[in-house]
């Protein structure tokens, strides 16, 4: 069963309290279906956090960095790495909880929480060492592109693979498989490296610098702006 993420954004006023901050169309946390909701509540209070939701892409190497979710762990549980050293590495499970001193439709949320709740300020995400860590992954591809990558010795993540995959005339073999082995294979589970920005690619070149353009919009100081978040399934 896939996995996705519910975030807001919230900024601490002078006064020290949160409030929602909602996305605006040219945000990259904007999403037609989220955030265009009708002013009329259908469903009472949860309307105005429904509409208030920012969309950040399903990206497991993202959830394992925030909260250790799907922590070099895929689709159905299969390995897709060595995992990320997440950014809370002080705090239990690497995850904070819901804020208690969130804003008051958040605070009207929790009871909806599903699992894994936290939250990051701004400066903290942006203190993060995104592009001085390396993260070893994993993943099937066909042979022939296996063949490629061993003939360019391309070292980097290929264009695109799966965790696994089976059938009647289907043959898996690891990279460090004796020759034999690999010349009946049909694919090849390879390995390669990157950086956390790159593994966590939207989040880093695009979430995260859009969420410093909202600070200065908001006003507020890299600390005074946050994301809390928690995940489904």
């Amino acid at each position: 069963m896939g996995c996705d993420i519910h975030a807001w954004v919230e900024k601490r006023g002078a006064d020290g309290k949160w409030a929602l901050v909602f996305p605006h169309k040219d945000d990259v946390g904007w999403n037609k279906w989220r955030n265009e909701r009708p002013t009329a509540a259908d469903d009472g209070p949860r309307d105005a956090w429904r509409r208030a939701d920012w969309d950040i892409d399903r990206n497991y190497n993202t959830f394992a960095i925030l909260a250790n979710v799907r922590n070099g762990r895929g689709f159905a549980g299969l390995k897709t790495g060595d995992g990320f050293e997440p950014i809370l590495a002080d705090v239990a499970n690497y995850q904070r909880g819901w804020p208690v001193d969130c804003s008051p439709e958040l605070l009207a949320e929790e009871g909806y929480i599903e699992h894994s709740p936290s939250w990051l300020t701004l400066a903290e995400l942006n203190a993060y060492n995104w592009t001085g860590q390396v993260a070893k992954e994993c993943g099937v591809v066909n042979k022939s592109v296996y063949l490629e990558r061993r003939e360019k010795q391309i070292k980097g993540a290929p264009d695109s693979w799966c965790g696994w995959v089976s059938g009647g005339n289907i043959k898996v073999a690891k990279e460090t498989d004796p020759a034999s082995e690999l010349a009946d294979a049909t694919h090849v589970q390879i390995t390669w490296t990157r950086t956390y920005a790159d593994a966590a690619f939207s989040f880093y070149h695009h979430h995260l610098p859009n969420l410093n353009r909202v600070a200065e919009r908001e006003g507020v100081t890299p600390e005074n702006l946050r994301l809390v978040f928690y995940f489904d399934s």
